[in-house]
């Protein structure tokens, strides 16, 4: 009866396989007996909802990543003890699955669940390989359910993403992408650290098919990915055919199966992907964004504007004199790190002039630099103050970044996260010797800045001493006076702020920024 790879284990959580070698092996490599405790603490207690009828689960733990795929046996085990909400059979090696991966075997089950197993490209039993049989008994109303690496393997199709590294390992921040949904009440809408080994996706994953509901913090996180967009899920749901599908790609570290939240987030999916808790499945759509007010640059150059950027190359901008590659195009973007090593301006000024035009840009923070002491501006250019007369300061995320019109830095309209929003023109602002409606002119009637990671377009129109600005489709400047602005210049996009030594943080208020579809219209 030794190296039997099918295990039973029933909704007391206790496993019937023989203790052999392989099994003391697998204890071995497991929790410890402190890590088990915990669980059980954090564990929870009964089932979110009743089910609908006795459940079984089959789950495939085969391979790869034993302390985080150990601990979430373990935690499985301990869940269906405690909760009564399902039964369990394990399998334990690719053979036993290639034999159990069929459909007369599969429909003894409710839900199939991936924990933290890579592979899953081999045939079953059948003659169709697993991913063949795993999608059609999703398809005809099976759950699927998967922890961390089950993505790192030929199962992502079903899933929905293929895992292509992992940038981030250790501490992070995890964001609630959506904080109304079912399964997501457990964090009351407030995102939380985890240390933990993130993945990022690529290929097949689009928010076209899944329902995101958390995503890795990227106003936060330092560490940049390679998808442009920094979307960088980390649990979503979806349907496929019939069947519903819950990952979470949590789990490579063991104290992912210790937080009673994650602990209740995992049940409510399992239990969704059971069929018995309800929840939503409509696709989150496109990043959040400002895609739904951004031009077609085809309809911009039909109506007589032309590009200030090709997407390769600085050609048609002046580059500062010893910036040494820190502002660069990448992947079609002009790219900026805050760190130019140019000892005069470190600006990026455009190399022709210009007098009155409209201006389309788009522009994003690729991450916050860090906690900025940020004022509150009021609508008529002052600074909200206290009892005692004292400005009142809040510490908040924060970057910042700006376009000069006609290269005016007096009229720089700030890019940057203060409650304000973006446009706000803070030279003229401050300028005490301005009048009250030019100052408070400088003010942005709204904020409508897209968060921090996500793009934002402006539609910028300069006539005469005169400025309108348009941002995501709200106009934030109206017809605002610039004094002193010359008759004609470049336009500038801002450095602001910088390394902090060579501490490898950054001020907190420093241009990590980016720009792109940038076309310009002369106006008479």
């Amino acid at each position: 009866m030794k190296n039997i790879a099918l295990s039973i284990i029933a909704a007391l959580g206790f496993a019937l396989v023989p203790v052999d070698s392989t099994h003391a092996a697998r204890k071995r490599r497991g929790p410890s007996d402190e890590q088990v405790a915990i669980m059980k603490a954090a564990m929870p207690k009964k089932a979110t909802v009743k089910p609908k009828k006795p459940r079984k689960i089959l789950v495939l733990s085969y391979q790869s990543h034993d302390q985080g795929r150990l601990a979430g046996e373990k935690a499985l085990q301990l869940m269906a003890g405690q909760t009564k909400a399902f039964e369990l059979t394990f399998i334990y090696d690719t053979k036993a699955m290639a034999e159990i991966l069929v459909p007369e075997k599969l429909k003894e089950f409710d839900a199939v669940c991936v924990n933290n197993s890579t592979g899953g490209g081999g045939k079953a039993a059948n003659g169709k390989t697993l991913v063949e049989n795993l999608g059609d008994y999703v398809s005809a109303g099976g759950g699927l359910i998967g922890f961390h690496a089950a993505t790192d393997n030929k199962f992502g199709e079903v899933f929905g993403g293929f895992f292509t590294g992992h940038p981030w390992s250790g501490n992070v921040a995890v964001k609630i992408d959506d904080p109304d949904h079912k399964l997501t009440k457990v964090f009351g809408g407030k995102g939380f650290p985890v240390n933990d080994e993130i993945y990022q996706f690529a290929k097949i994953y689009t928010r076209e098919k899944l329902r995101i509901l958390l995503t890795l913090d990227m106003d936060i996180v330092k560490k940049r990915g390679k998808r442009a967009d920094n979307d960088n899920a980390i649990a979503w749901v979806r349907k496929f055919g019939k069947g519903k599908v819950f990952y979470s790609s949590l789990g490579h570290n063991p104290k992912s199966f210790m937080d009673a939240n994650l602990l209740r987030f995992y049940l409510d999916g399992i239990q969704f992907a059971l069929g018995d808790l309800e929840a939503d499945t409509t696709p989150s759509g496109p990043l959040k964004s400002a895609g739904s007010v951004m031009v077609d640059p085809k309809k911009l150059l039909a109506d007589g504007y032309v590009s200030m950027f090709n997407g390769k190359d600085m050609s048609g901008w002046i580059v500062p004199k010893g910036d040494n590659g820190h502002w660069k195009v990448l992947d079609g973007v002009i790219d900026y790190d805050a760190s130019s090593e140019a000892k005069g301006s470190k600006n990026l000024v455009s190399k022709e002039k210009y007098a009155n035009y409209s201006l389309h840009i788009e522009w994003r923070f690729k991450r916050a630099t860090g906690l900025f002491s940020m004022p509150t501006i009021l609508p008529d250019g002052s600074y909200k103050k206290d009892a005692n007369g004292k400005v009142v300061k809040t510490l908040k995320p924060n970057a910042d970044s700006g376009i000069f019109p006609r290269g005016y830095g007096k009229a720089q309209m700030n890019l940057w996260c203060w409650d304000c929003g973006s446009g706000e023109m803070y030279g003229i602002r401050l300028d005490r010797k301005l009048s009250a409606e030019v100052r408070a002119g400088a003010v942005p009637k709204v904020k409508a800045d897209n968060p921090v990671g996500q793009w934002n377009a402006f539609d910028i129109t300069v006539k005469g001493d005169r400025v309108t600005a348009v941002l995501n489709g709200k106009t934030v400047l109206e017809n605002s006076q610039m004094p002193g602005i010359p008759d004609e210049g470049p336009i500038v996009l801002q450095h602001h702020g910088g390394p902090i030594g060579k501490t490898g943080k950054f001020n907190p208020a420093s241009s990590l920024v980016q720009f792109r579809n940038i076309y310009i219209k002369r106006l008479k």
